[in-house]
């Protein structure tokens, strides 16, 4: 879609990304972790209102999640958003679907399930 990179002084790394909305994804590859279980994954992210993201791993079934305001457009927030994933290497897609989703900081997986 029209999702694409963007700068972000408050964000890791400086990056976030944005232009998620009507059908833009983000993919995250290479998702590791040892054992299989649901995972806490906790998810920085930018938005100036609220928003919602169907999240998914290795193409099942996505999960609708609401991401309250960060207030602004240049105010990070963090969300734990619960995943289902397998030993070995995952991939999480965040789809806007029909709306706009926020704009993606950064995630960061837990060592082991909850």
């Amino acid at each position: 879609g029209n999702a694409s990179v963007a700068d972000c002084s408050t964000c890791s790394g400086g990056k976030k990304v944005g232009n998620l909305y009507l059908g833009g994804k983000l993919t995250v590859n290479d998702v590791v972790v040892d054992k299989p279980g649901t995972y806490l994954v906790q998810v920085a992210y930018v938005s100036g209102d609220a928003r919602s993201a169907d999240i998914s791993a290795n193409g099942g079934g996505a999960t609708g999640h609401k991401f309250p305001s960060t207030g602004d457009w240049g105010t990070t927030g963090t969300v734990s958003v619960p995943v289902a994933l397998k030993a070995g290497a995952n991939t999480l897609t965040f789809d806007s679907g029909s709306s706009y989703a926020p704009d993606i900081d950064r995630i960061d997986v837990p060592k082991s399930p909850r």
